[in-house]
């Protein structure tokens, strides 16, 4: 759940809400009740940034670090590419 970045040596949370479902040395009960408390704590305000798109706008994150949600609160077709670089292993501390 702790990754390691490979650039920074910061220590980050990793988990998903649509991919983590347990905490492995937690019973079963603990890891819903921790995995819950992160889940709320990922979508706090204040650890969020809202882009406004305009026209001819480039945005990039690094997805070792950040949790992304994109809101559809907009109107017209949007043109976007992607590109993933191919990145390091997940590695927590040690």
């Amino acid at each position: 759940m702790v990754r390691v970045h490979p650039e920074t040596g910061r220590k980050t949370l990793y988990v998903n809400e649509l991919t983590t479902v347990l905490i492995l040395e937690l019973s079963p009960a603990e890891s819903d009740a921790l995995l819950g408390l992160l889940f709320e704590h990922m979508k706090s305000p204040e650890l969020m940034t809202r882009w406004r798109w305009r026209p001819n706008d480039v945005a990039l994150w690094d997805n070792r670090t950040v949790q992304h949600f994109a809101v559809p609160d907009y109107e017209g077709p949007r043109v976007m590419q992607r590109f993933v670089v191919d990145g390091d292993v997940p590695y927590g501390p040690r």
